[in-house]
């Protein structure tokens, strides 16, 4: 008998409030000071239409009432533009009205495929052209800032260009038109890796060229689309339980799987960039399989658009004479909102809104930041939180015991966090209050799967169930009243251990020390080893050696530093010799945790001043 992990649903917010709680303070924000965006029709804030002097009406819904978007108000970059706090983005082929750039640029246009241009296309503007266009703006930017400061209110700076976030959405209109030129699927399939080959020479001449943040959306389920959908109405065989063209999302998730390993390959080539791979397939597929639930009353049929059970026979915007000399119009719908599709192809405002909070919830993206990979996975809970990449082949449980003194203060909180988490997470099988047992498996392994001992085997076939299918077995936290996991149980828990932890353990010993706020910061810093000495320095390749710079005989460890150095030592005899004496050679939270209970005054200032006359002695 065997139990999946992928069935055991732990609460992410458990382990990551103690990680918070526990002092992890360099957590992702999404916050960046521009945006250069590269897409297609998914992406395009009026790119194309300014190439094809197309006249789009105002956009009915939301703040985005601008023309060039396609859908009914915002796209999914618009909503998270906002969430940045940054304005819409303008396209780079606008040139009327003094657009301003100094937040992004938008090289998206509608039709844009990663394959160069062909008859089929509806637009020159591929990947390709578009790296291009990103390149001459670039340089033409610089070039006018340096000679005009006042144009920093209207272009971007390099500062700009350096730190800003390069999103790229495109794909759907490679496989699209595939299809359309009447491939089969084997062809279509055979195609994806010159795709994914022409994607990845546009991402490394971006990277080439200064971009180090790289968020990249994979394809969504392009079998779902109602355009799609009707060429399949009459063979419901080709069609899966959800309506969905089963060979469109075959092809969907065989790009997406490549652009996946594709992420891999280029995070491992170019380590110092960061690179964030979106699952905008699961999300949208979720919404269509789902739609009832999250509020919506149609997950394929287009809101815009006339004829047929799709309303697709007459595209939205446009006319069609039928043969008893009527015209039929492609009008909107009146309840858009209820709508997953707006014109058989695009999302409308409430659905591109939906996908952008799901991005933005964590839990469908991969950030990929060169020591290994953070995941946060729907079905994994905290299981798939960090991936096993980041351990290799040892377990968070076998790594904990040697990583207090070698790893990162980040990584010292996380084994922390574990230890903690374990004390009031237990599995309950059937009636939940039956606790069957806690092992290490259950949270981080290499394997899904663990045989259960002989002896809990006999228990479970023991049991006598419920009939009722309310009761399951699930993860409790046993340290709460109720057996819930909530964050006031947990702070609870957590100022109640103050009664019982070792005093090295618990940081109030520091912080509730009468002396300035600076001393206990610098104390906190020394504590997580994160003051800037040349060790410091050296993991972070800001320095070639981690060699002391002022004495040159050792490593500049932060007992080197703060207390074992001679000109250390000296400034210590001259406050208190005492701090020194009972102290020698123990390590430095114990140090710390002595020093201060015997004179917190001394020690304190003592330490600021350490710490100030190293940093004056040194010059980077």
């Amino acid at each position: 008998m065997m139990i999946s992990k992928n069935n055991n649903v732990v609460g992410f917010q458990v382990l990551l409030f103690l990680i918070l709680c526990l002092g992890v303070v360099n957590s992702a924000k999404f916050r960046y000071p521009s945006v250069f965006n590269f897409g297609d029709s998914n992406s395009d804030t009026g790119g194309q239409a300014t190439l094809m002097g197309m006249q789009f009406p105002p956009a009915p819904k939301g703040n985005f009432k601008v023309s060039g978007r396609w859908s009914n108000g915002g796209l999914i970059l618009d909503f998270l533009m906002k969430k940045m706090w940054l304005p819409a983005l303008n396209p780079y082929l606008y040139s009327l009205g003094l657009p301003n750039f100094s937040k992004g640029c938008n090289f998206a246009a509608a039709g844009s495929t990663i394959l160069k241009p062909t008859d089929i296309n509806v637009t020159p503007l591929n990947l390709e052209t578009q790296v291009s266009q990103f390149l001459l703006f670039k340089a033409r930017a610089l070039q006018l800032v340096s000679k005009d400061k006042k144009l920093k209110k209207y272009l971007p700076n390099e500062d700009a260009f350096k730190k800003g976030l390069y999103m790229i959405d495109i794909g759907q209109n490679d496989l699209s038109l595939a299809f359309k030129s009447n491939k089969t699927l084997d062809q279509v399939l055979a195609s994806i890796p010159n795709i994914i080959g022409l994607f990845e020479t546009a991402i490394t001449k971006l990277y080439e060229n200064g971009a180090r943040n790289f968020w990249i959306h994979n394809t969504g389920p392009l079998g779902c689309l109602a355009v799609n959908v009707a060429k399949f109405e009459s063979d419901p065989s080709k069609l899966d339980k959800h309506g969905c063209v089963i060979s469109y999302n075959e092809a969907a998730t065989t790009f997406n799987l490549q652009l996946r390993n594709l992420c891999d390959k280029f995070q491992l080539q170019y380590p110092n960039a960061t690179v964030t791979h979106v699952d905008i397939f699961a999300i949208k597929l979720n919404l269509i399989t789902n739609y009832s639930k999250l509020g919506f009353r149609e997950p394929i049929k287009s809101c815009c658009g006339s004829g047929g059970k799709l309303n697709v026979e007459v595209s939205c915007g446009l006319a069609k004479m039928l043969n008893n000399g009527s015209i039929m119009m492609g009008l909107p719908c009146s309840n858009m909102d209820d709508y997953v599709s707006w014109d058989g192809i695009h999302y409308t405002d409430a659905a591109n809104n939906y996908v952008a909070s799901q991005i933005l919830s964590g839990k469908y993206f991969n950030c990929y930041q060169g020591v290994g990979v953070v995941e946060a996975n729907v079905l994994g809970g905290v299981s798939g939180l960090f991936d096993m990449r980041l351990l290799g082949e040892d377990s968070l449980g076998t790594r904990s015991e040697n990583s207090r003194n070698s790893s990162s203060a980040t990584w010292k909180n996380i084994v922390s966090a574990y230890e903690y988490l374990k004390e009031g997470l237990h599995w309950n099988v059937g009636d939940v209050h039956k606790l069957v047992w806690y092992d290490e498996w259950t949270l981080f392994v290499d394997s899904l799967t663990t045989s259960i001992p002989h002896e809990i085997k006999q228990f479970i076939c023991g049991l006598r169930y419920p009939s009722s299918t309310e009761l399951e077995s699930r993860w409790e936290w046993y340290l709460a009243a109720i057996k819930k996991y909530s964050a006031r149980e947990d702070y609870r828990w957590l100022l109640e251990k103050t009664l019982y932890w070792n005093a090295n353990s618990n940081w109030n010993w520091m912080w509730n020390t009468n002396i300035p706020k600076k001393f206990k910061f610098t104390m906190w810093l020394g504590l997580y080893d994160t003051l800037s000495t040349e060790t410091f320095r050296f993991k972070r390749y800001l320095a070639s050696s981690n060699m002391c710079k002022r004495c040159n005989k050792v490593q500049e460890t932060m007992e080197h530093c703060l207390r074992d150095r001679e000109r250390s030592k000296a400034i210590w005899h001259m406050l208190d010799p005492g701090i020194l004496d009972s102290t020698a050679g123990t390590a430095l939270e114990e140090w710390f945790w002595k020093a201060l209970a015997n004179n917190e005054a001394s020690f304190g200032a003592g330490l600021w001043w350490v710490w100030r006359h190293r940093c004056n002695d040194i010059q980077y």
